[in-house]
């Protein structure tokens, strides 16, 4: 018997006599040219189609699987159970993006059909049973993977699960479903990362990005045009970073790890924004080692970036760092402040003069500093402090402070500063402050100061 064409599900309620219920794919397997035969011959008897009827009841015809023509003989035995071969002609999908191959031979030599189907195709199994009414072995070629996998059919269509052979890249098998020409391939993404490192805005350091990033893949072939995109987040110093929906532009999955850290790179002041903005957490990084930064770029990053005023530097870097006197020095150097700072500022966290002098003799080299004496030259000329209370020499010239009170000099000449009170000499020339109490002198030709005044 010949029928031109018949549903698969038509066929199985036709020999089971029930109106059973089936997967809705099965009424989508159109069955075209089907041969019937019944043989009681033990050698097997022609068929006109060319193929051998067995001694059963069965019968033999081309099948359309999801827009795949195959090439499928049934037979049925007594208790009507149907089972079968199906053998499938290789499917190549957009110059290989995915391939399905296998051992199938393709129609019998002397099959007379009008539809062949070629050899090197998947073959499936068929069972009238279920639930797996299809099932199959084949050869997957997708994005760049290939392996043998397992796989079988279901209303979305050809379904197989590929496990990769690439580590560091997917944390389960790649689920591909075919349909027609078109194709959905998923899984979970694991992106694993070592030895990489991310360079951060504004001088804030390098990041050390030894993470795996993890969330979900998906590719999508339809109508001739791919699209792969991935779903991600990271976690760094117990923080989330997410990266929202990333489009990649790839036909290989080995350009995943690739693709993703340019991306990182090239948008790091969006991802990194909660870290970058938070001072804190930019500090715990660094404790954490997780970004590698010099002791001035902090001070420098911590004032000029995050706004922080330069006397709450040492205390912060202190507490959060447990950073040691050179350090901290070296922090507040960054941070723009001058030796006779930073020696307050250690003095103020309680550290002895010993150790203060020898931070500042490692930060500021060409500073001289006299801790008992209570002030900083840098880097002055030749000069005499007898008695004198703390004062700072900035660029002064050679001079005489006897018993002088606190004081400033600044690129100041030759000059004599005998008992004054505190004042301020802004590149004054040779003069002599002799009982001067308080006053400024900038700049002036050679005098002597003996009463409180203002020379400009």
């Amino acid at each position: 018997m010949y029928l031109d064409k018949l549903t698969l599900e038509e066929y199985l309620k036709a020999i089971t006599n029930k109106n059973i219920e089936l997967p809705a794919f099965l009424n989508k397997i159109a069955m075209e040219q089907v041969m019937f035969h019944w043989c009681e011959t033990p050698q097997g008897e022609a068929k006109p189609d060319g193929t051998i009827a067995l001694p059963i009841f069965g019968f033999s015809s081309i099948l359309n699987i999801f827009g795949h023509k195959t090439f499928g003989e049934i037979l049925v035995d007594s208790s009507s159970e149907s089972k079968g071969k199906i053998i499938a002609a290789p499917i190549n999908i957009s110059n290989g993006l995915l391939k399905i191959s296998g051992k199938g031979k393709g129609t019998p030599e002397k099959y007379k059909g009008s539809t062949k189907v070629d050899p090197g195709g998947m073959e499936l199994l068929f069972n009238s049973k279920g639930p797996d009414y299809f099932s199959f072995s084949a050869k997957i070629d997708i994005l760049g993977l290939s392996t043998e996998s397992s796989g079988k059919l279901s209303d979305n269509g050809i379904t197989v699960n590929v496990k990769s052979n690439i580590v560091n890249i997917f944390k389960d098998e790649l689920e591909v479903t075919l349909n027609d020409t078109n194709f959905e391939a998923k899984a979970g993404l694991d992106v694993g990362f070592k030895n990489k490192s991310i360079t951060l805005p504004m001088n804030l350091g390098k990041l050390d990005f030894s993470t795996s990033v993890k969330g979900s893949f998906v590719a999508i072939y339809n109508k001739g045009v791919l699209k792969t995109k991935i779903n991600a987040k990271f976690e760094i110093i117990g923080l989330d970073f997410n990266l929202g929906t990333i489009q990649l532009d790839t036909r290989d999955i080995k350009d995943i790890p690739n693709l993703l850290f340019k991306y990182i790179e090239e948008n790091v002041e969006k991802i990194f924004a909660d870290l970058l903005k938070d001072a804190e957490l930019w500090l715990k990084a660094i404790k954490a080692k997780i970004i590698q930064i010099v002791d001035q770029l902090i001070g420098k990053a911590l004032h000029d970036v995050y706004g922080i005023a330069r006397d709450k530097i040492a205390p912060l870097v202190k507490t959060l760092l447990d950073f040691k006197p050179e350090q901290i020095a070296g922090v507040l150097k960054g941070a723009g402040e001058n030796a006779a700072n930073v020696i307050k500022a250690l003095s103020d966290l309680g550290y002895s003069d010993k150790i203060i002098e020898g931070a500042i003799k490692t930060i500021f080299p060409d500073a001289k500093v006299n801790i008992s004496l209570g002030h900083t030259d840098i880097p002055a000329s030749m000069h005499i402090d007898k008695g004198a209370k703390g004062h700072i020499d900035e660029g002064a010239r050679g001079h005489i402070d006897k018993g002088a009170k606190a004081h400033i000099d600044t690129r100041t000449g030759f000059h004599t500063d005998i008992g004054g009170s505190a004042h301020v000499d802004k590149s004054a020339r040779l003069h002599v402050n002799e009982s001067a109490r308080a006053h400024v002198n900038t700049p002036l030709v050679p005098h002597i100061d003996t009463k409180n005044h203002i020379d400009i």
